[in-house]
């Protein structure tokens, strides 16, 4: 039975026991991603906000308000010839709320991700599962975003 001693992205090494003498086998392991989704990015400045903008080459004057009226996240929806489907998730000034709070609106963001997802690649009845896990994998992108961009939750590091 193989053993596993360590794992790249690249290669996975395995000891193989069972025999008298252990031999080893590089395996060049592919890509596990069966969906790869649209381009993502989590947002938490205004200033991050139009550097993306910029990126995706959204004139000034086209561009939508940061972070939409009485609303604490907004999730843009761009479709361009260079990078397909993107989604960019803003998030606006959460220092008053719980990690719970920015917790449920990552999540809720995320599913807005997955409906325009399901609606660019035809998808009209994904299964449970399907859904689950997607949203899943989404919703831990931008909390992980949202981790590494701040100290401690709702506060920005410096």
């Amino acid at each position: 039975m193989p053993v596993l001693i360590a794992e790249t992205n690249d290669i996975c090494r395995r000891v193989y026991e069972g025999s008298a003498m252990k031999r080893k086998a590089e395996i060049p392991w592919l890509d596990r991603s069966l969906i790869t989704g649209p381009y993502l990015c989590l947002c938490t400045t205004e200033k991050d906000y139009h550097a993306v903008m910029d990126y995706l080459k959204v004139p000034a004057h086209q561009r939508p308000p940061w972070v939409g009226k009485r609303a604490d996240a907004t999730t843009y929806l761009l479709e361009n010839q260079d990078h397909g489907l993107a989604a960019v998730v803003c998030l606006g000034d959460v220092s008053r709320r719980s990690p719970v709070d920015v917790a449920a609106l990552l999540v809720h963001e995320a599913v807005h991700v997955w409906q325009a997802f399901c609606e660019d690649i035809g998808e009209k009845s994904p299964s449970d599962e399907f859904e689950a896990y997607s949203i899943q994998s989404i919703s831990y992108e931008l909390m992980t975003a949202y981790a590494n961009k701040t100290s401690l939750c709702g506060r920005r590091k410096n």
